[in-house]
Parts: structure tokens; C-alpha cells; sequence
């Protein structure tokens, strides 16, 4: 009987032990989220005030942190902002993600096509080209073709412009040297919407719905397109494809570290 007793009581301070352990683990990851949302230095008393905890009790956690160098203290006006580790492990973190960024989208790419059965591509940027890295084709007899590995250059067809909307001035230049009124109106356009439809723009009948995947950085380095026959693409059905292929394209951009709202 009173091994049992030992028993259960050991059981409890066990649980309590991995509450607390488990309690302080969020307490420090909120506190580090407080960083991300304010991206300034930040003192005891400010952190306290934005998590609502204990003076006490922030004091300990940023102790902590600080001692495996995950916050870092101005000594000279006794504040504290993101150290060496945090930074490290975010690089380490951004590189993972862009390689393993067509292994992170498949279980995406596979929802949006059981739900369309119309090709979805998943597209990077390749210099002036663009590059399809992964797709799964409409099982229709009349669809979209796309390859692996396909490349065509930006210039040419809807896909393009999603990514020549989003580039910096002086790379969008080597390729549009005189760059038109009427074309920067339609990049403006794809930035105010964060998306495109194409009809025709390069194989005739062809009607494709392209979004930005966006990085760390906010830059577009990446996309998805939805496409095939315009005959099925009908304009009623065009808003609701949009916003479910935003809801996609934002989650892929969270993979890849952006926490623009």
C-alpha cells in the first residue's frame, strides 16, 4: 500500500514537473514572439507590460535567454534585442525551407488539384526565365500541358508577369529596357490584387490563375499557377478559385518565413 502511494505521488510531481517545464517553454516563446511583432530593443518592464507576466518572471526567462546568447543586452541603456543564435537558427531555417520548398508544397499541390482535377504548377525564378519544379496535370482528356523542368522566359505568358511584377526596378530593366506605361499599369495591378489571370497570353484558349509566394524578404521568388481549357474557367467561378488559391499561396509563404500580414 505504500508503495503505491510513493508510487502516485512520484507520478504527480512528475506531471507537475512537465507542466511547469512545458508553462515556461511557451512563456519563452511568447516573449521572443514580442520581439518579432515590436523588432526594436525592448526592456524588462516593456516585456512585462506586452505579455502580461510578472517582472519577476520575465526577468528569469530573459536571463535565460540571454545566457545561450538568444537575447542580447545593451549594457548601455539596459535593453535587450534578438542575439546571434536566434539569427543563425532563422538562416539555417530560411536556406531549409527554399530547398525543401517542393517537398513542403506537395500536400498543397495535391488538395488544390482533388478539388479542380485542373494542372496546378508550381513555378520558380531562373534568371529572365521561370521554372516549373513540380505540377500535377488535369486528368482530362483536354488540359493544360505542363513539364517538370519545363522553362520559358518571363516575357512569355501569364506566370511571368507575376514575378516581373514583384521585381526590383533595376533587374526588371534588363529586361524591359523601355518599359510602357500600359505594362507598368498591369504590374501595379498584379501587386494591388497579389494575383493574375491570363487568357490566351500564350497557347490560345488557355485560361491560368497565378499568385506570389512570397519569402522571408517579401520578395517573389516563387509561384503557383491554376490552368486549363477557358471553356471551364468561367468568370462566376474565377472569385472563388482566387480566394482558395490565396489561402495556399499564404501558407507556402509562411513556410518560407514571411509574417507579413
Amino acid at each position: 500500500m505504500l508503495t503505491n502511494k510513493i508510487y502516485i505521488w512520484s507520478w504527480i510531481q512528475m506531471k507537475k514537473q512537465n507542466n511547469d517545464v512545458m508553462r515556461s517553454l511557451v512563456r519563452a516563446l511568447n516573449l521572443l514572439d514580442i520581439f518579432m511583432e515590436y523588432k526594436t530593443e525592448l526592456s524588462i518592464g516593456d516585456i512585462a507590460e506586452k505579455t502580461n507576466l510578472s517582472v519577476s518572471t520575465v526577468y528569469r526567462i530573459v536571463t535565460a535567454l540571454s545566457a545561450h546568447e538568444y537575447l542580447i543586452k545593451n549594457e548601455i541603456n539596459k535593453k535587450y534585442f534578438i542575439g546571434p543564435k536566434l539569427i543563425k537558427l532563422g538562416i539555417i531555417g530560411m536556406k531549409s525551407m527554399q530547398v525543401g520548398i517542393r517537398d513542403y508544397a506537395k500536400p498543397f499541390l495535391d488538395e488544390i488539384f482533388h478539388k479542380y482535377n485542373e494542372t496546378i504548377g508550381l513555378y520558380t525564378l531562373s534568371g529572365d526565365s521561370r521554372v516549373c519544379i513540380d505540377v500535377r496535370e488535369s486528368t482530362k482528356q483536354l488540359r493544360d500541358v505542363v513539364k517538370i523542368g519545363g522553362s520559358v522566359p518571363l516575357s512569355d505568358g501569364g506566370i511571368g508577369n507575376i514575378f516581373l511584377a514583384y521585381m526590383d526596378q533595376q533587374e526588371l530593366e534588363k529586361i524591359f529596357p523601355n518599359i510602357t506605361e500600359d505594362l507598368e499599369n498591369k504590374f501595379k495591378t498584379i501587386r494591388e490584387n497579389q494575383y493574375l489571370i491570363s487568357q490566351g497570353e500564350r497557347i490560345i484558349g488557355i485560361k491560368a490563375i497565378a499568385l506570389p509566394i512570397f519569402d522571408f524578404h517579401n520578395k517573389v521568388e516563387y509561384a503557383i499557377s491554376l490552368s486549363g481549357p477557358r471553356e471551364r474557367f468561367s468568370e462566376e467561378e474565377d472569385l472563388e478559385k482566387i480566394q482558395y488559391l490565396s489561402k495556399i499561396s499564404q501558407k507556402l509563404s509562411k513556410i518560407l518565413g514571411n509574417l507579413v500580414p
